[in-house]
């Protein structure tokens, strides 16, 4: 005979409310990846308080949408909402962290990578069942430039000034004119960050990377930069 289970009750309802929650936080993720890729975020950053109608002239946006996003984002407390005058502010704080791409800690890229990961969750379910990986041409061209986004707060922050010279010798070849080579480069920030003419005017940086969006962005980025990197 089966044993009947004793239920918790407070800890049955605290998971319900888990998943509600999480569910929550999942989708306000689109609005989320909205907001950065139609420049919301950085407007809001640059505006103080508006009103949904001033944001919609200022972005060229639905203002009917925009205020729906406001509202969502305020109940998230990303934004802070006067009642008074019906205006909404991104705080500098958050601004920083949402729309500032020099800050150390921008999360811009972050917010790109939502949805082109939850796009590829039907392959990666199949995968579960074959055992196959989800190649990478299945992203959204989005995913790659997410990740550059992403990781260029590191590299202009951190790979010269940081983690380069916590490598014994490193600093010192480069300097001397030593070589690099970034095998899976993505859009070449990294490598293009080391031969800068300013840093090592000596050193050479090699890239290669089998993307062909971030190729192409790479070869561009190449073009733009004094460096002698290839």
């Amino acid at each position: 005979m089966a044993t009947e289970v004793q239920l918790d009750q407070e800890k049955l309802e605290a998971f319900v409310e888990r998943i509600v929650l999480d569910v929550g936080t999942a989708m306000r993720g689109g609005l989320m990846y909205i907001g950065d890729r139609l420049g919301i975020f950085a407007a809001l950053a640059q505006s103080g308080p508006v009103t949904s109608a001033e944001l919609a002239g200022r972005t060229g946006l639905d203002e009917r949408y925009l205020r729906e996003w406001l509202g969502a984002m305020t109940t998230a407390e990303y934004i802070e909402h006067d009642s008074v005058g019906d205006t909404y502010l991104l705080p500098p704080e958050h601004a920083l962290a949402l729309a500032d791409e020099d800050f150390p800690f921008f999360t811009g890229g972050m917010l790109q990578m939502i949805v082109p990961t939850v796009t590829v969750a039907p392959q990666v379910a199949e995968a579960f069942k074959t055992g196959k990986g989800v190649s990478q041409d299945q992203y959204l061209p989005d995913m790659y430039e997410a990740i550059e986004r992403l990781t260029a707060p590191w590299y202009n922050h951190q790979l010269v000034q940081s983690w380069i010279p916590a490598m014994p010798g490193v600093q010192e070849k480069l300097e001397a004119g030593g070589s690099a080579c970034d095998v899976g480069c993505g859009s070449g920030r990294a490598p293009i960050t080391i031969a800068k003419p300013s840093r090592r005017p000596r050193s050479t940086a090699t890239t290669s990377t089998p993307a062909r969006w971030s190729a192409h962005v790479r070869m561009r980025r190449v073009r733009e930069s004094p460096t002698r990197s290839r």
